[in-house]
């Protein structure tokens, strides 16, 4: 399988290099502006649980949309390799669950990007749920009541639409599995480039049902 385009993972340096705009609070809080230089991923967590119908979240769940994965700085691009000779192994929290709803991608997550990035665990997610929270998901993809198609492109000027500030919409990618919607990438870069793998389906089907628990 293709791998994807993506920034290079975060290098150990001071927070000051890491391309993005920090703001930091009282409590130690890092937090990614609308003018900040990054991406992040935002997977589909409907369709991800039918694939994965196992998982404490999915199966039975009450409904989640987009939940936060795959964030790096903006600068040198390539691609993301897992951080060189990680030390800082993930510990387990239950907290970040309600971000990710799922262990292993919370772990691979730290392993590829938040490891090496000279944060620690706590500041590196909390600076991915900032970054989250900076785009503003669009109206039909907040708890929608029954699964309905739409085109990729449409996807995409949906996210322009809803961000102003993605303008043109160059700097969001859709991604789908077997005809259904997976995931929507969002690039706050000077100059968006295209993922390997994005979606080439005329139409895809946005899943709005959680699996039923057996």
């Amino acid at each position: 399988m293709l791998r994807r385009l993506y920034p290079f993972a975060f290098t150990a340096i001071a927070l000051s290099g890491l391309g993005v705009v920090l703001t930091v609070g009282l409590a130690g809080e890092y937090r990614a502006t609308k003018s900040s230089q990054y991406f992040i991923e935002l997977l589909w967590w409907p369709e991800y649980c039918h694939e994965h119908p196992d998982l404490r979240y999915c199966a039975g769940a009450s409904f989640r949309g987009f939940v936060p994965r795959r964030f790096a700085k903006a600068s040198d691009w390539g691609q993301v390799p897992t951080c060189a000779n990680v030390t800082n192994s993930f510990r387990p929290d239950d907290n970040l669950l309600k971000l990710l709803p799922d262990e292993e991608l919370l772990r691979s997550e730290w392993e590829t990007h938040g490891s090496c990035s000279g944060l620690s665990q706590n500041a590196y997610f909390d600076h991915l749920a900032q970054a989250f929270k900076s785009v503003v998901i669009p109206r039909q993809f907040v708890r929608p009541d029954k699964d309905f198609p739409m085109s990729p492109e449409r996807v995409k000027q949906a996210f322009a639409q809803a961000n102003p500030d993605l303008s043109p919409p160059s700097g969001v990618f859709v991604f789908c599995r077997s005809g259904f919607l997976s995931a929507v990438q969002v690039q706050r870069l000077r100059n968006a480039r295209a993922p390997n793998e994005v979606c080439s389906d005329t139409q895809v089907e946005i899943l709005a049902r959680m699996p039923l628990a057996e």
